[in-house]
């Protein structure tokens, strides 16, 4: 059974909703099909209408509609003159019937533009006037008639814009399925953006079990486009997998660097501050950091450090060095000659005078001044400090007496109680230098209490099994 484009229409709009997203995506790879082989015939109905229209106007005449009180000609056959019924222009009866003056003839407007072939009426004109009413009642019945005169009120109804196309009703449900993706994944693209922002890893041992995951299932719960994502959408479009995740991962990344090299070129002048540094898996890394005078729009300046990128190397020699830098600030649209400063720590290879990065850049770019890194400095006056006797039996001690009440909980406790901001005591930290001034501080602050619970752990005896854990 065959069904014609007006009940195929009809069908497809009540079948739309209901279709899964398999048959959907089948359905419109099929009307894409039918679009094209639709454009191919349009293209060919075109050139027929024009190839027509063509001749007629080198007769000077055209398909039209007879003007009131206009005669048809005659012609003499066998001594008769028979002329063009008039019935013929009877919309009523024969809506899709024009004459031709220039062809002196009968063409069928509906066969001529929706249908192909040499045939009566469509590529040639009727003539016979004798026969014509049977010709024409003949015509009407025809397969090809009455394919054609559906397209043309297909054709009709759409240019009014009393129904929408086939190819538009598909196109319709494309976009609420497109618009539906682009929700889900805008839920997925935030919750990594959260978890980023708050340092919660993505991935666990397994994609099921990870962080993501779990954050994602919980997400589920209020939100129906998501929900209907991940229960319809084909397994490899729900931009769950961990490889998604990296690709998202990495674009925010480049949108951000993007944002600090656009405020670094705006800013012009610039300096570089970079360092080198291995991996938990022995990877040579070296960051990069910008610093540069940032102007708001609210008018303010204010100097910012911003890190841009790790770079990775297995030769960690100060040409190679300077060649991994110049050529990271090229590909970044950064022009060298704008570099006023460099700030490195004290190893050879970044600080050496005669073959370190310093010497290297300044030597290609001499308005790089090099100054040590202030951060590096600080770290190696306050290692220096600590060599002086009366500093260092200092921090023995004070690191000592927090060691020893805090190896017990008992011991803990008991200095717990005598305090009222409950706050414990620090230990210090062999990297962090920053961390032995909030020990110091807190054992300062609470120096009687810590006296007190020595002497009173000198006395009780319940704790006296529990002195060295």
């Amino acid at each position: 059974m065959r069904l014609s484009l007006i009940q195929f229409h009809a069908w497809l709009e009540a079948a739309i909703p209901s279709l899964g997203v398999e048959d959907l995506a089948i359905l419109i790879s099929a009307v894409n099909k039918i679009q094209n082989s639709t454009e191919s015939l349009r293209s060919e109905n075109r050139e027929s209408i024009a190839t027509l229209q063509g001749t007629l106007d080198s007769y000077g005449g055209r398909l039209q509609e007879p003007r009131k009180g206009w005669t048809a000609p005659f012609r003499c056959i066998f001594g008769k003159k028979p002329r063009v019924p008039d019935e013929f222009f009877d919309e009523a009866f024969y809506p899709t019937l024009r004459y031709s003056e220039a062809k002196d003839g009968v063409f069928c407007v509906a066969c001529v533009i929706f249908s192909s072939g040499d045939i009566v009426l469509r590529s040639r004109p009727l003539v016979d006037w004798s026969n014509a009413k049977k010709i024409i009642t003949i015509h009407l019945t025809t397969q090809t008639h009455l394919s054609a005169q559906i397209r043309d009120a297909e054709f009709l109804r759409v240019c009014d814009n009393k129904q929408q196309s086939i190819i538009s009703s598909l196109n319709k449900a494309h976009q609420e399925y497109t618009e539906h993706s682009k929700s889900a994944l805008r839920a997925i693209v935030d919750l990594i953006a959260v978890c980023g922002k708050q340092n919660v890893s993505n991935r666990g041992h397994t994609d099921e079990r990870s962080n993501f995951r779990a954050f994602l299932e919980y997400c589920v719960k209020g939100d129906e486009a998501l929900t209907r994502h991940l229960q319809q959408a084909p397994g490899n479009v729900k931009y769950c997998s961990h490889r998604v995740q990296k690709e998202i991962i990495d674009l925010y990344g480049k949108q951000i660097s993007d944002g600090i090299l656009l405020k670094c070129r705006n800013a012009k002048l610039f300096s570089l501050l970079a360092d080198e540094s291995s991996d938990i898996s022995c990877t040579e890394q070296v960051p990069l950091i910008l610093r540069y005078v940032d102007h708001s729009p609210s008018g303010q300046f204010s100097v910012r450090e911003d890190f841009v990128a790790f770079i990775s190397t297995s030769d960690t020699t100060g040409e190679t060095l300077t060649t991994l830098f110049l050529n990271h600030l090229q590909q970044s649209n950064l022009n060298p000659s704008n570099l006023v400063g460099q700030g490195y720590d004290g190893a050879g290879n970044m600080s050496g005078k005669i073959r370190g990065v310093q010497a290297c850049v300044r030597e290609k770019y001499p308005s790089a001044a090099y100054l040590h890194c202030r951060n590096h400095s600080l770290n190696l006056t306050i290692t220096h400090s600590t060599r002086i006797p009366l500093v260092r039996n200092t921090l023995n001690t004070v690191q000592e007496i927090v060691a020893f009440v805090t190896a017990s909980p008992k011991r803990m406790q008991c200095f717990l109680d005598r305090i009222d901001t409950k706050q414990r005591l620090q230990k210090f930290s062999d990297t962090r230098w920053s961390q032995h001034d909030a020990c110091l501080s807190t054992v300062i602050m609470n120096h009687e209490n810590v006296f007190a619970t020595i002497d009173h752990l000198k006395t009780d005896t319940s704790v006296v099994a529990s002195l060295y854990p």
